[in-house]
Formats: structure tokens, C-alpha cells, sequence
């Protein structure tokens, strides 16, 4: 279990980046951003590539996490779940109802959501991409 104070920073990253503009919201948004990050190895030498982190809620529905998870082994894009619910990853960002996935396009931001996930030797953030 995650502490307390780690999640909230998570979710305050959250709402920081979304913030920021650096957020896709909901399954097929995350899944055009994981395409367009995949590709971005196949472009001409010199081009910008756009990394990508997707993070997924806790309670997101098997079918949903299958889906982003094996699109993102696919494009070989980091995909973590998160200790929070649909309900509160939307509150998060600002929306209502239900939101089960996000990818993030700012690293930093990124990385502190990551970093908060990762604490203590035995607990680390987990990166999956492989099948649920």
C-alpha cells in the first residue's frame, strides 16, 4: 500500500500536467498518443521523438487495462496502474465522471508521478507490459 502524502502528490502531479496541457484523457486518446509516440522511431534522423508514460486507474475494468496494456507492449511505451480510482484520476484532471487511462507527455512530470509510485526496497513502482 501506498503512503497517504505519496499519493497526493501523485494526484497533484496529475492535475499539474493536465495543467499544463501535457495530457491525454480516456482510452482512445491514450491509445492515438501511444500510436504517435511509437512512431516516432520510424521518422527521419534528427526529428523530435515525443515520449509518452501512460498510467492507468486501479479499478479500470480488465478489458480496458488488456487493451491499453497491450498496445503499449506493443509501441514499447511504459504503462504503470495507479493507486487511485477511476472517479478520483477524474477529479484529478478536472473532469467528471469516469476516467480509466491518461498518458502524459511531459517526462518530468512523468517522472514525479513515477518516482511517488517507487518508495521503501520492497515496494517499486511496477512497469508492465505484458498481458493482464
Amino acid at each position: 500500500m501506498i503512503p497517504v502524502d505519496k499519493v497526493k502528490r501523485i494526484r497533484g502531479a496529475l492535475g499539474l500536467a493536465m495543467s499544463a496541457g501535457a495530457v491525454s484523457v480516456g482510452v482512445g486518446l491514450v491509445i492515438d498518443a501511444v500510436r504517435r509516440a511509437g512512431k516516432s522511431d520510424r521518422r527521419k534522423k534528427g526529428s523530435a521523438s515525443r515520449h509518452v508514460y501512460v498510467f492507468c486507474a486501479s479499478d479500470a475494468s480488465e478489458a480496458t487495462k488488456k487493451r491499453v496494456f497491450d498496445k503499449c507492449a506493443y509501441y514499447e511505451i511504459p504503462v504503470y496502474e495507479l493507486p487511485i480510482t477511476r472517479e478520483e484520476l477524474a477529479h484529478d484532471i478536472g473532469k467528471t465522471g469516469a476516467v480509466a487511462a491518461v498518458a502524459i507527455s511531459n517526462e518530468g512530470l512523468a517522472h514525479k508521478i513515477i518516482e511517488n509510485l517507487s518508495y521503501g526496497d520492497r515496494n517499486t513502482a511496477k512497469q508492465t507490459h505484458s498481458k493482464i
